[in-house]
């Protein structure tokens, strides 16, 4: 019994050390993107929500694009107008070219008490028309923001002035294929070039 135990003993050493040296060769695969892959990639979540001009929003309306979708507000005193002028150079640079108009960027909205239509509007027209903003009730915000795996929570700067505050938030852009999966999360400092360089690569996955 005692040597069956220890074959057994052995036996489970000898899994676990194969898994390791497996996974380490993963995790050093070279891949082809700038920012991080999602292994294994996973569907990106259905929401209907409000854009900037007052319509309804699917996200079956990015079907067969390649999306770069972040969550943000318009409050935001740094991460997202650096966000939104990445999304502007990442635009400028595919509207040159045929690769345009397979490429939509979504900036949804974490604070959706403050952040109307009107103003995601006036927030995002020197990005240019393609960035789509999205906002929605509260509970339709919640709802999307724990769907897609991301945080938003609010953080009073008066206890006095309930409409005095700040929102932390995940600050990274995911971008999702033609097949509707999220592939890659780009953190915050990522430049335009490489957005374009991610959307392409998956662009060139037809």
């Amino acid at each position: 019994m005692r040597a069956w135990r220890r074959r057994a003993e052995w036996l489970a050493v000898g899994i676990l050390a194969v898994g390791a040296v497996v996974a380490s060769i993963v995790w050093r695969q070279p891949h082809p993107f700038e920012g991080q892959p999602l292994v294994p990639p996973r569907p990106a979540p259905a929401f209907t929500l409000v854009d900037q001009h007052g319509r309804p929003f699917s996200s079956e309306q990015l079907q067969g694009k390649v999306t770069a979708v972040f969550f943000g507000y318009t409050y935001c005193p740094d991460v997202c107008p650096a966000t939104v002028a990445m999304f502007a150079r990442a635009r400028q640079v595919l509207a040159r070219t045929p690769e345009a108009d397979s490429v939509r960027f979504v900036f949804v909205s974490v604070d959706p008490e403050r952040d109307t239509p009107e103003r995601l509007a006036r927030y995002l027209q020197p990005a240019g028309p393609d960035v789509i903003g999205l906002t929605g009730t509260p509970a339709q915000v919640e709802q999307v923001v724990a769907a897609w795996g991301v945080t938003a929570e609010k953080v009073p700067l008066s206890a006095g002035d309930p409409g005095a505050y700040t929102v932390a938030h995940t600050a990274s852009v995911l971008l999702v294929d033609r097949s509707g999966r999220i592939r890659v999360r780009l953190p915050f400092g990522s430049t335009a070039e490489q957005l374009v360089h991610d959307i392409r690569q998956l662009l060139t996955e037809g």
